[in-house]
């Protein structure tokens, strides 16, 4: 019991400070995290390190607490897999030829036009009787189709030895790891009240796609002023990740000659082809100046003048970025109107919405540019 003991806060302390006090789940900073069993002792889990996880108690009591079918687990899958580029042709319950009618849990198709077949269990734990029972069902569905890889899924962990018998049988294992891994962004984006955090859970920090862990953060960031560097910080990383390159990387809190005008960031802009380049010539754009404010409230006239000092045809060029946690009020918004319409300077403002999206669609393999440009249109065609 005392090895034990000690093997478990070994484990505690490198969990927790791998985890820098963020819950992998929720995402919250500076909250009390537990340690916590993936596979429970009573059931066959071990006290190592790889069946630990470290994560917060609301979300450890969320995800303990809630009972699933081996349906609910189909058709999480199943989304995933639709979700997903890689693959095309996910049907549940294809019936395979042959006198015993087999129902194949899920079927599909690779882009590559490999075929696979999926086997899916709702079980935490797979033991040795359960095993040699779903590689005998397997073999019965290779008898009577002809698909190209065979899988079992499952929401949880086998030791290395059982995942051995699988290989030996030219079995694929989908374990909680490898589906957490393979399907981050499609678990990221879906609702499932309990699948969702249990594979995000599953995931280290360190491993998780800096889009991801992004959107986290902003989600967790708090607003006001009193958290403004923060939030600043977080808004380079943001604008940094999604468009340098193109845009070079930040030059922070750039002043001009006179002192008087401090920009938060300044993005060198020497893109030759697509969105940025279409700003330089447009709007002229050489410079995009970024503006962070963490206003618990809506922005003012007063901070869309003092990021129009900011901008000058000769300095940083004409367009410029404030980005907001609560929009900007109707004062804001007709001075960015009037400085359009007489000094053509264009200023843009985006909220977290409009940074969270950007933020998605990168992380989809879409162009977070849209985003902007879907502003500059609304703003254009509402004058």
């Amino acid at each position: 019991m005392k090895k034990n003991y000690m093997r478990r806060e070994n484990s505690r302390k490198k969990l927790l400070d791998a985890a820098n006090n963020r819950c992998p789940v929720c995402g919250r900073e500076n909250v009390p995290l537990e340690l916590d069993h993936i596979v429970p002792v009573s059931k066959g889990g071990s006290y190592g390190i790889e069946n630990l996880r470290v994560i917060c108690s609301y979300c450890n009591r969320r995800i303990g607490n809630s009972p699933y079918s081996e349906l609910e687990f189909n058709l999480y899958l199943k989304r995933l897999m639709d979700d997903s580029s890689r693959y095309k042709r996910v049907d549940m319950e294809t019936v395979l030829p042959g006198k015993t009618k087999y129902r194949a849990d899920i079927t599909a198709e690779e882009n590559s036009g490999v075929t696979i077949l999926i086997e899916c269990k709702n079980r935490s734990v797979i033991m040795r009787n359960g095993i040699m029972n779903a590689i005998s069902q397997i073999n019965e569905y290779r008898l009577n189709s002809h698909y190209n890889k065979y899988i079992i899924a499952f929401p949880g962990r086998v030791s290395a030895g059982f995942k051995t018998l699988f290989s030996e049988a030219r079995i694929i294992v989908w374990d909680a790891d490898y589906i957490s891994k393979t399907f981050y962004s499609e678990i990221y984006n879906s609702n499932h009240p309990y699948f969702r955090d249990l594979f995000l859970s599953l995931v280290p920090l360190e491993q998780q796609p800096i889009w991801h862990r992004l959107i986290e953060q902003l989600r967790s960031c708090e607003p006001g002023r009193g958290n403004w560097p923060s939030y600043q910080k977080l808004v380079g990383q943001i604008f940094e990740n999604l468009f340098c390159p193109p845009l070079e990387s930040p030059i922070l809190e750039s002043s001009d000659n006179c002192r008087a005008n401090r920009r938060d960031l300044v993005f060198p802009n020497y893109a030759d082809s697509g969105f940025w380049h279409f700003m330089r010539q447009t709007y002229m754009a050489d410079f995009v100046v970024v503006e962070a404010k963490n206003y618990t409230k809506p922005i003012s006239k007063a901070q869309v003048l003092q990021t129009s000092n900011y901008i000058k045809p000769h300095g940083a060029g004409m367009f410029a970025i404030i980005t907001t946690r609560s929009g900007a009020n109707t004062g804001a918004l007709q001075t960015i109107r009037e400085h359009w319409m007489t000094h053509k300077k264009m200023i843009l403002t985006l909220d977290d919405d409009d940074l969270d999206g950007m933020l998605r669609a990168a992380s989809s393999g879409g162009d977070p540019s849209r985003v902007i440009g879907q502003a500059l249109q609304e703003f254009r065609l509402s004058i």
